[in-house]
């Protein structure tokens, strides 16, 4: 019994050491926050996260993509963007009809789709259920 308890202990005990190291990059130079990082897409148009974008550029960049800025509902840090030829556009396998672009002085930190004309319930339903789809 003591024999099935250390070996238990032991199995545990490398499966913790070696989901520890998974957080690694693939030159193991640094360590991530989470394992999934990897994966995230960092670039949205052209536009790179974590680069300094002048607002002219990024505007530019998206008026060429189908979206118009909307100036009246944005600040220096949050950006807001519909989509020029109808009320919805697509992104990710999924209809959106807000694109908030999210900044800390020139630097590009998020990329935000977001839907607002639909009912309580539908939106609480797309949050709690994300669909994660490969681009």
């Amino acid at each position: 019994m003591k024999n099935k308890v250390f070996i238990l202990i032991c199995l545990l005990v490398g499966i913790a050491f070696n989901s520890c190291n998974c957080n690694k990059t693939t030159s193991s130079k640094e360590q991530l926050d989470t394992v999934w990082n990897e994966k995230v897409q960092d670039t949205f148009y052209g536009l790179v996260l974590g680069n300094t974008i002048p607002l002219a550029v990024i505007v530019k960049t998206l008026e060429n993509q189908g979206f118009y800025y909307q100036r009246q509902y944005s600040s220096e840090e949050n950006l807001c963007f519909r989509a020029q030829q109808s009320r919805y556009f697509t992104f990710g396998g999924l209809t959106w009809e807000m694109l908030n672009i999210e900044r800390h002085g020139d630097v590009l930190n998020s990329v935000c789709f977001m839907n607002s004309s639909i009912d309580k319930a539908s939106s609480l339903g797309i949050y709690n259920n994300p669909q994660i789809r490969n681009l």
